[in-house]
């Protein structure tokens, strides 16, 4: 079977899902495109839905403080709840056309506070539980903040993308997907066809490490140490480095 005939594709391939990443494709789009259907049923708005997002990282930092091994497991599964309901404002405010600029600074204002405060659940119980940290501890933590700043910063410096092919190279030329219309280079279309996803890393892949993974592989510690590493790594590369000198090349 070709992937483009798998359940994974056919969500990914959907055109109110924008630009699906590892994480998503494989942990997060094949419960996130239903619930989301069954929510653009619903009266709730995506603003509701982003409080509910929220509420439900704040539950997540709440059990991450208990710092128990089921704690540990349990707080995982109430942050992958929150992102899975993150994907579902945005998905219903596309469908439904209930897109505003409130709407746009809510999500991405609650997706910051989210972080620092299930850093403080974590960080807080282990300190609480289980002693002081390693230097190496808080300089993950460090790390996995930093590169939150830097993706931020990245975004806003660059353009966005153009289906101008007169100033890009050939390999850097976008064309729209059929199903979900998303703008994507011919490796990302390569990507996209063979396994449903634009990218092999981004911030979400980092969340996921440092809120998901490493809490339930019992070492939240090392979660935040890898995440930061590899999301400062990814940013500063292959989204600075490699990106600035296309664009140097192009002037």
């Amino acid at each position: 079977m070709k992937f483009t005939e798998t359940y994974l594709y056919r969500c990914a391939d959907n055109p109110y899902v924008r630009y699906p990443k590892p994480w998503d494709t494989y942990t997060t789009l094949p419960l996130s495109v239903p619930i989301s259907e069954w929510l653009c049923k619903t009266s709730l708005t995506p603003n509701a839905i982003s409080v509910i997002s929220l509420v439900f990282a704040i539950l997540s930092s709440v059990v991450f403080y208990l710092g128990t091994p089921l704690a540990m497991v349990f707080g995982a599964v109430l942050f992958h709840i929150s992102y899975i309901l993150d994907c579902a404002d945005g998905y219903k405010a596309r469908k439904m056309n209930m897109s505003s600029q409130i709407g746009h600074w809510i999500d991405h204002t609650f997706d910051e506070i989210k972080k620092p405060i299930l850093m403080i659940g974590i960080y807080s119980g282990q300190v609480v539980h289980h002693g002081p940290l390693h230097m190496w501890a808080w300089l993950g933590g460090f790390l996995y903040l930093f590169s939150r700043v830097l993706v931020k910063t990245d975004s806003t410096v660059k353009k966005s993308p153009s289906e101008s092919i007169s100033t890009v190279a050939p390999d850097r030329v976008l064309t729209r997907t059929a199903g979900s219309n998303m703008l994507l280079t011919p490796r990302q279309q390569w990507l996209f066809q063979h396994f449903g996803i634009v990218t092999l890393f981004t911030s979400i892949e980092a969340q996921a490490i440092a809120f998901v993974l490493g809490p339930i592989c019992q070492h939240p510690m090392l979660g935040f140490l890898a995440a930061g590493v590899l999301s400062t790594l990814w940013v500063l590369v292959v989204d600075g480095l490699l990106y600035w000198r296309r664009i140097l090349k192009a002037a």
